[in-house]
């Protein structure tokens, strides 16, 4: 068995922990910052109109679903039991590329040209912390 001399053990034990509390805020975001990213996501949700359909809530329920000609059948965000058959890819893809593209109703736009993918994801972001309790 290899054993370390006291002094090199204690030296890769600090090693060690410094790259653990360097990596750390890498791996698991902290909560202010997943905070910040939910803030961000609902800032681009509202500044983009997406309330005009989802609603302010995300419930489905926004003011323009009863002026399309076309019945739309909307996703209730705050359900859990809802959003855990939604994966993030999902509703990524359905952000960027919009419902047409992927075989849903073309009322749900595009948005590749308006947001690039990290504002998407925190789009996404934005969009399950509204369930509760979140999936």
């Amino acid at each position: 068995m290899n054993r370390l001399a006291p002094g090199r053990a204690a030296r890769a034990a600090g090693t060690a922990l410094a790259i653990a509390v360097v990596l750390q805020p890498l791996v698991a975001p902290s909560p202010s910052r997943a905070d910040d990213r939910v803030e961000e996501g609902r800032k681009l949700f509202k500044d983009h109109g997406c309330p005009q359909c989802h609603g302010f809530g995300g419930k489905g329920d926004g003011y323009l679903l009863g002026m399309l000609k076309e019945p739309v059948r909307m996703h209730d965000w705050t359900d859990a039991a809802t959003m855990r058959q939604l994966d993030d890819a999902y509703l990524f893809d359905i952000t960027k590329k919009g419902g047409e593209a992927l075989g849903k109703n073309k009322v749900m736009l595009k948005y590749a040209h308006k947001l690039d993918d990290e504002q998407i994801r925190s789009i996404v972001v934005f969009v399950r912390s509204v369930a509760t309790p979140a999936p």
